[in-house]
């Protein structure tokens, strides 16, 4: 009977890889990023690289070859935490409301109460959205 024959030389394992963490500071970093910027022969700074880069491989990698700014501590597709921005909208709306009642306003109380459930509304689309289907 004839042997299957296994593809295992052509599937490559998946690695975990971790930054390099902060006790070892700029020195492992400063070697990783002067052994790639030799190895690819980058132009860019390998002090820069190594500093913006925060320890993680893959980004020392594609500061080298160019494909990310090594100035920009960030991905071109990183996310931006935008939670601040959030909380304060919140702020705004809740102070409109409650300046809008300290002063008898109606039109302020009811255009901050108008906000809050647009809020609200928003925020049950985008839960619905973020759930596994």
């Amino acid at each position: 009977m004839p042997q299957r024959k296994t593809h295992n030389a052509n599937i490559k394992a998946k690695v975990a890889i971790k930054a390099i963490k902060e006790e070892l500071n700029n020195e492992s970093r400063l070697k990783l990023a002067q052994a790639v910027c030799n190895k690819l022969g980058s132009k860019n700074s390998p002090n820069e690289i190594a500093v913006n880069s925060g320890g993680n491989p893959s980004k020392i990698i594609a500061m080298a070859k160019g494909i990310v700014e090594s100035a920009t501590p960030r991905f071109a597709g990183e996310e931006i935490d935008t939670s601040f921005m959030y909380l304060l909208g919140l702020i705004f709306v809740i102070a409109m409301r409650v300046v809008g009642r300290q002063v008898n306003d109606t039109g302020l109380y009811m255009l901050g109460a108008m906000a809050m459930i647009i809020g609200i509304v928003i925020r049950m689309y985008l839960s619905k959205g973020m759930q596994k289907k």
